[in-house]
């Protein structure tokens, strides 16, 4: 089963939400990862599960940054705001 990583900054999470329920039926073979926050906000209502990470200041950053280097993952969706960096 292909491993996804669901990301997004802050201002950019209703865009993402919106775009899992649009693609509801083909993100339901997948197994997802995201942080808890993300997860909570973008899935709700869906019926789609993620593994859910710890947030960014309890190290669920560092710990993506690491599982997206040792190669864990098959594709990282990531919704940026470009103002945000």
């Amino acid at each position: 089963m292909p491993r996804v990583l669901l990301i997004a900054h802050e201002t950019r999470k209703q865009v993402m939400a919106e775009w899992v329920r649009t693609r509801r039926e083909e993100l339901s073979s997948l197994k997802m990862f995201t942080i808890r926050s993300i997860g909570e906000e973008i899935l709700s209502g869906t019926g789609l599960q993620a593994c859910l990470l710890p947030d960014g200041p309890d190290g669920g950053e560092d710990l993506l940054m690491g599982m997206v280097r040792e190669g864990l993952f098959d594709l990282v969706v990531f919704f940026w705001d470009p103002r945000s960096v």
